[in-house]
């Protein structure tokens, strides 16, 4: 393994690939079966998007098999979700062979017109992999494999669709220390480094020399809006939370905050005005929010400075109420921030008696919220209407 994580005593491996296939449509039509039981350890790296006929759709990273699993799931008035269960990428083949460690750091995006498209990370080969769902069966291929002497791309991946529904996937090359994004045409994929930083040098609290070296695209997270795309991510060496946008060959950097070690776990909602970057602040471990208005600055706030705040964040506009999922890592809780007139509420929704809320996910389905995540103590998916 090359990354880890540790979060409050959960250490997690942590690496993601992506694969993509051919341009085949209405890939999400399955006959609904049962509720099944996968006995593999599954869920982490969850993420998660709605079909057009309204079931919710996820892949993550099987432990069990070193693997991308996919799950179509059914939402139920009772408030259950019945999945159904297939293998992407990295699982033993009919001789038995295993293609190596691929699944961490997936993100996935349906299309309109049920093309399912999947990235993550082949920890073997240190590339990013993208796979469409064809058929009912999934192709995938190599889509970037970065640069330097060792590569080592397709670490946070983070997949939108463009104007066209084709896949767009930012993604952190470790071999280089940069933030790269992979688009793919008719012609196949094409790869370029996006931002490249600055190695920092200077001295801790104790009068100590510091030396970090150049490091950017951590936490990766795309949005594209129309033609416009965003991407946050965190710098490493500088420890700030930072900014592209615009679009390919046009990029505006932004510093959006650097006061402190700052910049991790960003998600991003924009209405074509107001962009707001919901984050986690790794030295307080407090949970944040960037605000902007129009072509404005970024105005910043703390919206929970409990204990072990803030990791995985999702923000999004729940009734007219902004709204930021999170992770409670004192606690191992799955939280839920909501704006309200005089400042946030703050509620735990789930992770009483169980460990949820790392890898969290959101999506609106069945005139509802659902929320999904990574169950740590029954090592499966966890999903529930809000």
């Amino acid at each position: 393994m090359r990354v880890s994580l540790a979060v409050r005593g959960v250490l997690i491996a942590v690496l993601g690939v992506a694969v993509a296939g051919c341009s085949c449509r209405n890939d999400t039509t399955f006959t609904p079966r049962e509720q099944r039981v996968l006995e593999n350890d599954h869920g982490q790296w969850l993420s998660m998007d709605v079909a057009p006929d309204g079931r919710l759709v996820v892949t993550y990273y099987d432990r069990s098999w070193g693997g991308i699993g996919f799950a179509k799931g059914t939402p139920k008035d009772s408030g259950e979700v019945f999945w159904d269960y297939e293998q992407v990428d990295g699982y033993p083949d009919d001789q038995g062979l295993n293609p190596g460690d691929r699944g961490l750091f997936t993100s996935v995006k349906v299309a309109p017109d049920g093309g399912v498209w999947a990235s993550y990370y082949d920890n073997t080969n240190g590339s990013l992999r993208v796979a469409q769902r064809v058929g009912g069966l999934w192709q995938p291929e190599v889509a970037d494999v970065g640069g330097g002497l060792d590569p080592d791309a397709g670490q946070w991946t983070s997949l939108a669709l463009d104007t066209s529904d084709n896949p767009v996937v930012a993604h952190y090359d470790a071999g280089k220390g940069e933030l790269r994004v992979a688009r793919r045409a008719e012609s196949g994929w094409s790869g370029e480094s996006v931002f490249q930083g600055l190695p920092w040098d200077g001295v801790d609290a104790t009068g100590t020399a510091v030396h970090r070296d150049a490091s950017v695209g951590m936490y990766a997270r795309l949005l594209i809006d129309g033609s416009t795309e965003y991407i946050a991510f965190y710098d490493a060496a500088q420890q700030s939370l930072n900014l592209l946008e615009g679009f390919p060959g046009a990029y505006t950097h932004t510093v959006v905050y650097n006061q402190g070690n700052v910049g991790l776990w960003p998600s991003l909602w924009t209405d074509g005005t107001d962009l707001l970057i919901a984050f986690q602040a790794a030295d307080t471990q407090d949970l944040m929010l960037a605000r902007r208005s129009g072509g404005g600055p970024f105005s910043v706030s703390v919206v929970d400075d409990g204990e072990y705040r803030g990791a995985d964040t999702e923000v999004f506009l729940r009734d007219g109420q902004l709204s930021i999922l999170y992770f409670d890592g004192y606690n191992n809780d799955m939280r839920l921030a909501t704006e309200t007139g005089s400042g946030w509420q703050v509620d735990a929704i789930a992770g009483d008696g169980i460990a949820v809320g790392y890898h969290n996910e959101v999506a609106y389905t069945h005139d509802r919220w659902w929320v999904a995540s990574y169950d740590y103590t029954n090592r499966r998916i966890f999903a529930k209407p809000l």
